[in-house]
């Protein structure tokens, strides 16, 4: 029995114009009047999903997944049911890997995404702006209260760059950390054991609903682990070949509406 639907946003839920269209809220209507709970599973942070949450009618009975499932909060009040963080210590470490390497680095808490003074000369970061929606401002990151906590940290550099820089990042600081490439061009780094997975876990816990009971929708390799925890996994028609070869469905694109096609789907297998 279908009882909760994740959705991922950027590539799944909006199109390439950053729009959702009509047929995917109108199909989350029909979900949510059927008793099934439709909640957001994003990279995101909170303050760039809340206009989202607003546009679709969201109340507090919905949640939201933020940050890769690093957060669980409820849709309208932004109240935090679930989190798991990197402290102050941590973004160091990384800051300073991230200088070595020279690329570009931001770090992001549940108010902010924060730029440092400058990026490395010819790698400039195009997170704020063109990636992310979220408030943001710039900041002494060595200047930070020590009990300062942090929900994720991005590198956002043309893909080839990144490519070359990775094979050089010290292998024991990544395995400390949960690495996410949620686009070619674009690193995330969350606490340890943060995934999308890790959210269905929580949402599992949190609204006591089986993660065998859930499906999850998404189009991108940061998407991976929720396809796979789920017992329903679909696969955008534009998604990475993973996520299709992990899918039990693959839908349409999500400039065609993929995801009321897929919503409308499990919703007459359950009348079948």
């Amino acid at each position: 029995m279908i009882k909760l639907i994740a959705i991922d946003l950027d590539g799944t839920l909006v199109n390439d114009q950053k729009e959702i269209p009509l047929e995917n809220i109108k199909a989350i209507h029909r979900a949510q009047a059927a008793g099934v709970r439709v909640v957001l599973c994003t990279g995101r942070p909170y303050t760039a999903v809340k206009p989202i949450v607003d546009q679709l009618g969201f109340t507090d009975h919905d949640l939201v997944a933020v940050f890769n499932g690093g957060q669980i909060r409820k849709a309208v009040s932004g109240q935090v049911l679930s989190e798991k963080t990197i402290s102050q210590a941590d973004m160091l470490r990384w800051y300073a890997e991230t200088e070595r390497l020279q690329i570009p680095f931001n770090i992001i808490d549940s108010d902010w995404v924060y730029e440092p003074a400058s990026y490395p000369e010819g790698h400039p970061s195009f997170y704020v702006g063109k990636v992310s929606s979220a408030p943001a401002t710039h900041a002494d990151f060595n200047q930070f209260a020590a009990d300062h906590r942090f929900n994720k940290l991005v590198v956002t550099v043309e893909a080839d760059y990144l490519e070359q820089q990775l094979g050089k990042m010290d292998p024991d600081l990544m395995a400390e950390f949960s690495l996410s490439r949620s686009y070619p061009f674009q690193l995330e780094i969350m606490a340890q054991g943060i995934d999308k997975g890790y959210a269905l876990d929580q949402l599992s816990q949190v609204l006591n609903i089986d993660t065998a009971d859930m499906v999850a929708i998404g189009d991108q390799l940061n998407d991976l682990a929720m396809i796979e925890k789920a017992g329903h996994g679909v696969a955008m028609g534009n998604a990475e070949p993973e996520i299709k070869a992990l899918a039990e469905y693959i839908t349409d694109t999500n400039n065609n509406a993929g995801v009321a096609k897929a919503i409308d789907y499990y919703l007459q297998k359950e009348k079948e």
